[in-house]
């Protein structure tokens, strides 16, 4: 699934991939306007064996700490060897508004997923949002900086 405003992550063992789709940048503005920060998540049965009791939780997470509360699911049925499922509907991944109007756009948000299953060490997959403070050897640009917030440069260069 491709979609040009959307980046896409994956994690993967020998038993589980998966890869999800979100928004990179976070702000006010997108979730004001209803903004689907989650697009889809596709999780894949990688083992020789079907997989039961799968459960997948979602996290968005700011620098205070999480920003919604977790979004999980558990597989109803097992998974297929090399068989795949996935979900659209992540209206429940909304941060409160108020939370994001204190900000600007350095607010680093990472999403976290955790895919766990019976037998199975946990994946992990960390998601990082591209507006991220510097400190790992970004540039800054002045010259990006927010109109009217002289003291809020962006940040320019690799996704964090």
């Amino acid at each position: 699934m491709s979609d040009s405003v959307s980046a896409q992550f994956t994690a993967a063992d020998d038993q589980l991939a998966v890869a999800l789709l979100v928004q990179p940048a976070i702000n006010a503005a997108l979730v004001h306007n209803r903004v689907p920060l989650v697009r889809h998540l596709t999780l894949v049965n990688r083992g020789t064996e079907p997989l039961p009791d799968v459960t997948l939780t979602l996290e968005l997470l700011g620098p205070d700490g999480a920003l919604t509360e977790p979004w999980t699911r558990t597989l109803t049925a097992p998974l297929p060897t090399g068989a795949s499922t996935g979900w659209d509907d992540f209206r429940d991944v909304t941060p409160d508004r108020a939370l994001l109007y204190r900000t600007d756009e350095t607010f680093p948000v990472d999403y976290r997923l955790t895919v766990e299953a019976v037998g199975k060490p946990p994946l992990q997959l960390v998601a990082p949002s591209w507006d991220r403070p510097c400190g790992r050897g970004e540039q800054l640009s002045q010259e990006g900086s927010t109109p009217g917030r002289p003291g809020s440069p962006r940040v320019r260069g690799e996704q964090a």
